[in-house]
């Protein structure tokens, strides 16, 4: 009988810096002073190597919800519950075994494992069906504004090739869907740094390796700690058969999320998965709302930090934190001139208001009002 080939790993790549390094435990350290490695104690004390090329994504998963401590009332052995990339809910491993797992997918399974996830995808040339430039002042039109979904919205089922198949019918049908989840390299950067500092999520990139000068497809790898000074995230990878754990730079990680799918044909991206957390809730009621006048909100940019990435992660973080409460129907008819005349002439006028409001804009963009509201009246 012939001997089947077999390897133990493979070149190491060019790209980036090996975990095991001296260079690296010094940006180890640095990161630790920096308090910006704390992912990474949490994170490694659960993490596990696939035993399958194409389970990175439900590795990943066990690894996260693991550290979250979150219970899946699914016995692993004996009488022992705990996750491992076979039991999780929701989560078809044949289809997986077969086809790999989107990162639409992967959204929609952490929230049926009682995860808070957020996708976002960056602004790029391979962001098929999406709209690369977005009409932030649609949202100030009452008619637009209904007219504008997230791509999000569509994924009430597992099988990202159905929803794709939607999406191109009601493209055909001409309805007007704006698919507005994208973000850029900076607000990409302000997440590391929220994450490792505060750790109140994790982030999941959903990368193309060869961007990476790495062999193989579509990978999934967990943000663990970031050095500030050197812009480098330290990413550990499942597929430790094949690749060590490596420090790559932001912007190349940025990039490698960039290449599409092949089963969705959208970019690739990365995934926030919150930590369960009481949040704080804040209630936004008529009289706060009447009482929000152009005054209000000049004051309320002249106090607000936002000049740095340290200023936008703090203010990232306690988005994180906290939720707004709010009868969607005095939005529109208690304070219409909120939406079609204040806050619009000073994202107009003010600078710094508007880069805040495309801030936002950014990191949720379906309930945008609420959260700007929040902030004024909270922040």
């Amino acid at each position: 009988m012939e001997k089947k080939e077999s390897f133990y790993k493979v070149e190491e790549p060019k790209e980036g810096i090996n975990f095991h390094s001296e260079e690296s435990k010094k940006l180890f350290l640095e990161s630790l002073q920096e308090n910006t490695a704390n992912p990474f104690f949490e994170l490694s004390d659960q993490f596990t190597t696939q035993t399958y090329g194409s389970y990175c994504g439900p590795t990943n998963i066990s690894i996260i919800l693991n550290s979250m401590n979150i219970d899946p009332n699914k016995i692993l052995f004996r009488n022992w519950r705990y996750y491992n990339e076979k039991n999780i809910h929701a989560c078809d491993i044949e289809s997986v075994h077969e086809h790999g797992m989107p990162i639409t997918d992967l959204k929609y399974i952490l929230e049926k494992n009682g995860v808070i996830a957020r996708l976002y995808r960056p602004i790029c040339d391979g962001n098929y069906f999406l709209v690369k430039n977005i009409d932030i002042n649609a949202l100030f039109d009452k008619k637009k504004f209904k007219n504008l979904f997230l791509i999000e919205d569509f994924l009430k089922f597992p099988y990202s090739t159905i929803k794709t198949a939607y999406l191109k019918y009601a493209e055909e049908k001409g309805e007007n869907i704006i698919f507005f989840n994208l973000i850029n390299e900076d607000f990409f950067r302000i997440c590391v740094l929220a994450s490792t500092l505060y750790n109140n999520f994790y982030i999941l990139c959903n990368i193309y390796r060869s961007q990476l000068g790495q062999e193989g497809g579509g990978h999934y790898l967990p943000v663990m700690a970031y050095n500030i000074k050197n812009d480098l995230i330290l990413l550990f990878d499942c597929a430790r058969y094949k690749y060590n754990s490596r420090w790559q730079k932001l912007k190349i990680v940025f990039d490698a999320q960039t290449g599409k799918d092949k089963t969705t044909k959208l970019s690739r991206g990365f995934v926030i998965a919150e930590k369960p957390i009481n949040k704080k809730k804040n209630i936004i009621n008529k009289d706060m709302i009447y009482n929000i006048t152009m005054k209000t909100i000049l004051s309320f940019i002249d106090k607000i930090k936002f000049e740095n990435i340290k200023d936008k992660a703090d203010i990232l973080n306690w988005l994180i934190i906290n939720d707004f409460e709010i009868d969607e129907y005095l939005l529109w008819y208690e304070r219409k001139d909120l939406w079609e005349r204040i806050i619009p002439e000073l994202y107009i006028e003010i600078t710094k208001f508007k880069n805040f409001v495309d801030f936002l804009f950014m990191f949720d963009r379906v309930n945008f009002k609420n959260i700007l509201l929040g902030c004024i009246l909270f922040l």
